[in-house]
């Protein structure tokens, strides 16, 4: 079947046999067709390393990123995420500050001003990964790992920050003391007399099972800093995580 392709100003139309078929060129007309402002538009979950400037996260670690702004003015076809993504990738060269995301923020406004754009934002989520020391054997350690997730918001040309960790533990029941109690006595026997030890008491393993709940996991959040200049205080992830106790 003999096919006939032409090309029309603002339209590609392409004729097979005696069907023609229509296909608009959105990229040359001037409006979209459907009329509307958007909250946010953007990108979602762009991999990359990113590192925090906090003492505490001393290597980078694998990061996922959402870089948004908002299209205020209805008509506004769409972004250009390229613009973004440079802006980005640019930002986590270097560990990130609190006035790095500031100003990444004004970065993508100021990148979309003929549209209209007068707001981002953007949310990172990364791993901290710590050393984590036995209780009782000393020189002992392994690893605890965290999971760390920063909102940034620029809005009215005010930027306001969000840190939160989350934090998983296992911790015994309300009825450990008690069945470790119960499994104690029938192990000792119930005929042993007063400041008496049973054998099994005195062996090195003579302790019964205690019973735990599932990990669970804690979650802390902690407003960050509205300066444009401001930095991660020195210990802004360690007093997160102190609120759950884990260091």
């Amino acid at each position: 079947m003999a096919a006939l392709a032409r090309s029309v100003p603002g339209v590609g139309a392409m004729t097979v046999g005696t069907v023609p078929k229509v296909l608009p060129d959105v990229s040359a007309q001037g409006r979209a067709p459907a009329a509307h402002a958007l909250n946010w538009v953007g990108m979602r979950d762009i991999r990359m390393p990113v590192r925090l400037g906090d003492p505490l996260m001393r290597m980078a670690a694998p990061g996922s990123f959402d870089v948004l702004v908002n299209l205020p003015e209805a008509g506004v076809k769409g972004i250009h995420m390229s613009r973004l993504y440079t802006l980005l990738f640019a930002a986590t060269k270097t560990p990130v500050e609190p006035a790095d995301l500031c100003h990444l923020l004004m970065d993508a406004v100021a990148s979309h001003r003929e549209c209209g754009t007068d707001a981002a934002r953007l949310v990172l989520r990364t791993e901290l990964v710590r050393p984590a020391f036995a209780l009782i054997t000393e020189g002992l350690k392994g690893w605890a790992s965290h999971a760390i997730e920063v909102e940034a918001t620029l809005q009215d040309a005010q930027p306001v920050i969000w840190l939160t960790v989350d934090v998983t533990y296992s911790s015994t029941c309300p009825c450990s003391a008690s069945l470790a109690r119960h499994s104690w006595r029938r192990h000792s026997g119930s005929t042993m007399t007063a400041g008496a030890k049973s054998p099994w008491q005195t062996q090195p393993r003579g302790s019964g099972r205690t019973a735990h709940w599932p990990p669970r996991t804690a979650r802390g959040t902690l407003p960050g800093s509205r300066s444009r200049s401001a930095q991660w205080s020195a210990g802004t992830l360690r007093r997160s995580l102190r609120m759950r106790s884990v260091l």
